[in-house]
């Protein structure tokens, strides 16, 4: 039986902060953080349409770079400040970043 998606996004709610790093490891099942963290921040948490009327959770994060760096890896976690639960994550080749520069990654589960 299909759940209601309202309880499907509370309880992913507390997911709500996104990460970015320079690490280049392969993303894998049992990952519990990224290998090199640089910056993480809050998601905004939105409900949009994909198939059916609010049917995915949306997470997305806008980081503006610190310094000059190349992003390699990105997660969803739920801890704001560090260690916390990792509930996504993502290597794909560089985005190369200069200091001021702005990223955004968005994250949708659909239900």
């Amino acid at each position: 039986m299909r759940r209601p998606f309202n309880l499907y996004v509370d309880e992913f709610q507390h997911f709500a902060t996104e990460d970015y790093g320079t690490g280049t490891t392969a993303a894998a099942s049992g990952d519990t953080a990224l290998q090199t963290e640089v910056a993480r921040g809050a998601a905004t948490i939105s409900r949009v349409t994909t198939s059916t009327t609010n049917d995915t959770a949306q997470y997305v994060r806008v980081f503006t770079a610190a310094a000059t760096q190349a992003i390699t890896e990105e997660g969803l976690l739920d801890n704001n400040s560090s260690g916390g639960n990792l509930l996504a994550h993502q290597v794909f080749s560089a985005i190369n970043m200069v200091s001021g520069g702005i990223c955004q990654f968005t994250y949708k589960i659909q239900s």
